[in-house]
């Protein structure tokens, strides 16, 4: 059995390894006997993703494709600076299109080709996903146990299998399927139960990129989350929580610092001290107690409440040095329009008490400015607070505009088209209108009031007069809407240089600095091929 693992990621500025694919890769060795299992992911492999591809199914010849989706688009609204060469009024790159491209050569190669799609992204809409792709099947949710138990199943039928692939996934939990024109759900099933506790291994041109690039590694402790923030996908994704065993956190975290010599971590959950903090305060003694947070230092994203003292405590002693809160607005209007679960009072509760503590622990705070009645009175008052706790010490990012995303609360709203943006250009014409998840997948949506993204960029930028602790969000500093090419051309130098074809890895970086000549990752790179290859 030959099993093809898809990282269908097209993500250029921040190219972060599969960690569901990888999870699904050491599951299936774990359990499902001899199997062949390769991870691609053609956009950091090959300057031309959909050739590489082509290359890699005549090679490998899978029978099956398991394809991961891990994000829509790289959520990035508005840079501040001046817009890119189409005049388009937002920054947000969309996925679904090159993903689209791999799948279509994948049924070109042969039309009745075993795919499987799951991962962050198709989960968020998969009805959407899989008649957009032209597919018949998907996991929602951690899916590498499912997975597994339908490629253990499919080893015990005949080849070709996809008569026997219908039947088993209907017997299956957390699957999508589309049939006869409609989509239909099967059970639902927690999945940590029984996960393998075999570690997970990094692809070589993930560890460099991580070094290259300062990435923090992945890691999570749960997944689901019980909020209902009016713009995530992460609740529609899994509402119910499920935790990790502490054991598993803890030993993965160790296979990386033992293994990969990798010692900067993100906690991957969506809120790590929801819904209650008893199981983050286990993990941070797992943490603590296998001596492990004097080698390591990691983040993650918490929500203002439940945040205790002993919390506190316990996230200085297990290494965690940058809690980052989503906090969105300052205002308690704002505050209700993203339907958050506290008020700004508590806001100031948890900031003044983690800046009591001193500088081992700088918490960021990131705020989603443009939302529906956000006014210039709303942007000031947000300002001020932005920079007087900037002034003591707290990193602040802030959103300009919100990108509508597909089943949100924000998407079944009626919008003011007055204040829609599409890449093309502003709407800009009175009325509302909502948006199908079809349309919102399809092409990125993002609202913004009272002003354009890029206008309100503009403003706030000035306001906050260049202050080093508040920046808009960003992909870093080569954005992915304005420097894909020599992203491109870095990224696959950087793969040839990990697996040690030197030459072309040479070529490939210098002609991303001929692109860029300021992209210093790249001169950096170089410097390491010529003291690896010298000549």
């Amino acid at each position: 059995m030959r099993v093809l693992l898809l990282y269908a990621n097209p993500n250029l500025s921040v190219p972060v390894s599969p960690y569901g694919l990888d999870t699904v890769s050491a599951t299936l060795q774990a359990r499902c006997g001899p199997t062949e299992v390769l991870t691609t992911n053609p956009f950091i492999e090959a300057i031309e993703p959909e050739a590489h591809l082509r290359a890699v199914l005549a090679h490998f010849q899978p029978d099956v494709i398991g394809i991961s989706v891990r994000n829509i688009d790289n959520a990035i609204v508005a840079l501040p600076g001046d817009p890119p060469p189409d005049g388009s009024p937002i920054d947000v790159v969309a996925y679904a299109p090159a993903i689209r491209g791999l799948t279509d050569v994948i049924k070109e190669w042969r039309a009745d080709a075993l795919c499987v799609v799951g991962g962050s992204g198709f989960t968020a809409c998969p009805a959407e996903f899989l008649s957009y792709l032209d597919l018949d099947y998907g996991f929602v949710g951690p899916a590498e146990s499912t997975f597994a138990e339908l490629v253990g199943a499919l080893r015990e039928a005949r080849p070709p299998y996809g008569q026997a692939a219908a039947e088993i996934i209907r017997g299956l939990p957390n699957a999508v399927i589309r049939d006869d024109g409609g989509f239909h759900r099967t059970v639902a099933r927690l999945s940590f139960r029984a996960e393998a506790r075999e570690p997970m291994r990094i692809a070589p041109e993930y560890q460099l990129l991580y070094r290259l690039r300062n990435i923090p590694v992945a890691v999570r402790t749960k997944s689901g989350c019980p909020l209902r923030c009016s713009y995530c996908t992460d609740p529609v994704n899994q509402r119910r929580t499920e935790h990790r065993a502490v054991g598993n956190v803890v030993a993965e975290i160790r296979h990386h610092v033992e293994e990969h010599g990798l010692r900067s971590f993100h906690i991957a959950d969506a809120e790590l001290n929801l819904p209650y903090e008893d199981h983050l305060l286990r993990v941070c003694a797992g943490i603590r107690d296998s001596g492990l947070a004097g080698q390591i230092g990691w983040r993650g994203y918490f929500n203002v409440t439940p945040f205790s003292d002993k919390l506190m405590d316990a996230l200085a002693t297990a290494g965690c040095d940058a809690p980052s809160f989503a906090v969105d607005s300052f205002c308690e209007d704002g505050l209700r329009a993203h339907q958050k679960n506290f008020r700004a009072h508590h806001v100031h509760d948890v900031l003044n008490r983690l800046l009591s503590r001193g500088s081992a622990v700088r918490p960021e705070v990131c705020l989603l400015l443009g939302r529906r009645g956000e006014t210039v009175a709303s942007i000031d008052a947000n300002i001020r607070w932005m920079l007087e706790y900037a002034d003591r010490g707290v990193r602040i990012a802030y959103s300009c505009g919100l990108r509508v995303y597909p089943n949100t609360p924000l998407a079944r709203e009626t919008l003011d088209t007055a204040h829609v943006y599409l890449s093309s250009g502003p709407l800009g014409r009175a009325g509302g209108r909502r948006f199908t998840p079809d349309e919102l997948l399809r092409e990125p949506v993002v609202y913004c009031e009272p002003f354009s993204p890029r206008e309100l960029a503009h403003y706030v930028a000035r306001r906050v007069g260049g202050h080093p602790n508040i920046g808009v969000f960003t992909d870093g500093p080569w954005p992915e809407a304005r420097h894909s090419e020599e992203l491109r051309l870095f990224n696959v130098g950087v793969h040839r240089m990990a697996h040690g074809r030197f030459g072309q890895a040479r070529a490939y970086l210098s002609s991303a600095l001929g692109k860029n000549p300021g992209l210093s990752i790249a001169r950096g790179a170089l410097e390491i091929v010529d003291s690896l290859n010298p000549g």
